[in-house]
């Protein structure tokens, strides 16, 4: 499907909450070479090529210097899972380099100032995508409600569990909500962008930075949708995550001896396919498929990111400066 695609990995350490190592051990799984990783430091880097190594046989060279991987490297893709604040340095010089790029979410915070970074991947004709995976999840919830598949969304809910607080939960898990927004009703290509987010409210429940809802009325093509946001800092993995729709609930559980995951419903129980691989095995598909970038739904995450962080900052949190 790939053609034996090259790709570098920009934080293959899991340091905090990073997911770099399970993204390189996706795209391996799915086909690509890892050629190489790239990190902050020779220590990480080696860490990084141990664990790679002995986790997923993945033989890769390391490097501290991206511009210095793109040089050396042959290579198709790269995969950004760095830290957020550092996105927009490296999809200038991805995007530069004419590799096909797949972003940890956000795609860009702070926004980036001057040229949009989006802009160079569509001029260089490759494909830009981010890393919100949580779509992915949507065949295993429509299994276990099966007479909710093709029904209208009135509502819905979703409860995530970052490991910040504050004002960083924002960036670190609206992308998600905003993704599965999209995902139910923004389908259809000729309506992908003719659904509006109206009336977006926040507030840091008793003041807490640890817990935060974020609410909002979202109309498109088929209604309007009440759609709500629950974040609750959880530094321990697995963290708890469910979502409902239309009031049918979904819990997701973690088996972390082998890291299976399951979602649950008040009557059934089922496998649900790590959806982090699911999403990378779509990357690849559209990059043989010559899928390009579009600017347009990125452009638009980007706008709605900030919305929300403007209601979260409006809330008045005490959150981190």
């Amino acid at each position: 499907m790939n053609d034996q695609l090259n790709v570098i990995v920009i934080g293959a350490r899991p340091a905090r909450q990073g997911i770099g190592e399970f993204v390189a051990g996706w795209f391996a799984r799915c086909g690509a070479r890892v050629t190489a990783v790239v990190g902050t430091s020779p220590d990480t880097v080696a860490q990084a090529q141990a664990t790679l190594r002995e986790r997923y046989a993945i033989d890769c060279r390391g490097y501290t210097d991206l511009a210095e991987a793109l040089a050396c490297e042959p290579g198709d893709v790269v995969a950004i899972c760095s830290p957020y604040r550092l996105h927009a340095e490296h999809l200038e010089l991805v995007g530069r380099a004419g590799r096909h790029c797949l972003c940890e979410k956000p795609l860009c915070w702070p926004a980036a100032q001057g040229e949009n970074p989006v802009q160079v991947f569509v001029d260089a004709g490759t494909l830009l995508d981010v890393l919100t995976q949580w779509p992915c999840t949507l065949p295993t919830f429509f299994e276990l409600h099966p007479d909710l598949a093709g029904a209208a969304v009135e509502q819905f809910e979703m409860r995530l569990s970052p490991i910040s607080s504050g004002l960083d939960m924002v960036p670190d898990a609206v992308p998600h909500f905003i993704s599965m927004i999209r995902a139910l009703v923004g389908t259809q290509p000729t309506a992908r962008e003719q659904w509006h987010v109206r009336g977006v409210n926040a507030r840091f429940v008793n003041g807490d930075p640890r817990r935060l809802i974020i609410e909002c009325d979202v109309f498109h093509a088929r209604g309007a949708t009440r759609a709500t946001l629950h974040l609750e800092t959880c530094p321990q993995r697995p963290r708890p995550a469910w979502y409902a729709i239309n009031g049918a609930r979904v819990e997701r559980e973690v088996e972390l001896t082998g890291y299976r995951q399951f979602f649950r419903s008040s009557k059934s129980r089922l496998p649900l396919p790590d959806p982090t691989g699911l999403l990378v095995g779509r990357f690849l598909a559209d990059i043989a498929a010559r899928r390009l970038t579009d600017r347009l739904m990125l452009d638009r995450d980007q706008e709605l990111l900030t919305v929300f962080f403007q209601a979260a900052q409006a809330a008045g949190s005490g959150a981190n400066p």
